[in-house]
């Protein structure tokens, strides 16, 4: 995956609670609440790296670009990040909700490049499983395509 600025290196700072009990979607009730910024920077030796969600559990999620421009989904866990690799091809990333994209090894047969990284593999949609493992997910018959968003109860599938 291309960078738009290869001149461009981008240190990712997050804003944290000092207090992380606060779930999402629930308004804070202390006045007094402060945040700590923290520089996670660029754990995969890229330019790049970006926080899409963030767990109940505490630990953060996104992608990183590696030294080639390809971009990898990871974890920011208190032990470190964790770089979940792909499914054999260049790219993935996580989107939202700990749900993601992956690319494998195979060409799409159409051409297409669902996973938007000019590379025009197939993508897989995938969700973390136990222990945060990748699980990819079943496509229900139709060509694999990029996921859009994947809740608790319904997950959510582009299909053109």
């Amino acid at each position: 995956m291309k960078s738009k600025s290869p001149l461009l290196s981008l240190a990712l700072l997050v804003a944290l609670p000092s207090s992380i009990g606060v779930a999402v979607g629930q308004e804070a009730t202390n006045p007094n609440l402060s945040y700590e910024v923290i520089n996670l920077g660029t754990p995969l030796g890229g330019s790049l790296a970006a926080v899409q969600t963030i767990s109940l559990q505490g630990f953060l999620a996104g992608y990183a670009n590696l030294p080639d421009n390809s971009q990898h989904a990871i974890l920011f866990l208190p032990s470190g990040t964790k770089d979940l690799g792909t499914f054999g091809g260049q790219n993935s990333a996580i989107l939202g909700r700990l749900s993601g994209f992956s690319e494998t090894a195979t060409s799409d047969p159409l051409g297409q490049d669902f996973c938007e990284t000019g590379t025009h593999l197939v993508c897989l949609a995938f969700t973390l499983g136990n222990r945060n493992q990748v699980v990819a997910l079943p496509t229900l018959g139709a060509p694999p395509r990029q996921p859009l968003a994947i809740t608790p109860l319904v997950r959510w599938w582009e299909s053109r």
